[in-house]
């Protein structure tokens, strides 16, 4: 679900973006014994969890995440104005894991070391954490 929202006082504009979405479910897989191709096969009913880094999960935590918009006009003359801009994204900080290594196997046989993880699975080594509270500043000449 997402809603955005916005409400402007003369020279002040306030926006608020809402969005949320399940959690995702999670199966643990094994690696493929015709192609060798990590990931294919299902061990475990779909979405019915494993043990991960947090326990024993079923799915993913549900992911909410707000942001904000806030912008001010400084009329310089009939036709020209300044627009100072700030943005917060992810405004209250959630850094949940978006997604855990599925991949029980690596490869046939080779066990995968970062399985139930919270990294962007196949053996990766980049984390699934949420980005954490990143903020924009700007400033918009018109005319």
């Amino acid at each position: 679900m997402k809603v955005f929202a916005t409400y402007a006082w003369s020279s002040l504009n306030l926006g608020l973006g809402f969005n949320a979405g399940s959690g995702r479910r999670l199966t643990a897989l094994a690696a493929n014994p015709t192609y060798n191709n990590s990931g294919e096969i299902p061990l475990t009913l779909r979405g019915g969890g494993f043990e991960t880094a947090d326990g024993f999960l079923a799915n993913t935590k549900a992911e909410i995440v707000f942001d904000m918009h806030a912008d001010y006009s400084i009329k310089l003359s009939s036709r020209q104005r300044v627009v100072l801009i700030a943005d917060v994204f992810n405004l209250l900080n959630e850094q949940n894991p978006t997604w855990y290594d599925v991949d029980v196997e690596a490869a046939l046989g080779s066990l995968n070391p970062n399985f139930g993880q919270p990294v962007n699975g196949g053996s990766a080594n980049t984390n699934a954490f949420r980005t954490s509270r990143q903020i924009r500043l700007g400033a918009r000449f018109e005319w």
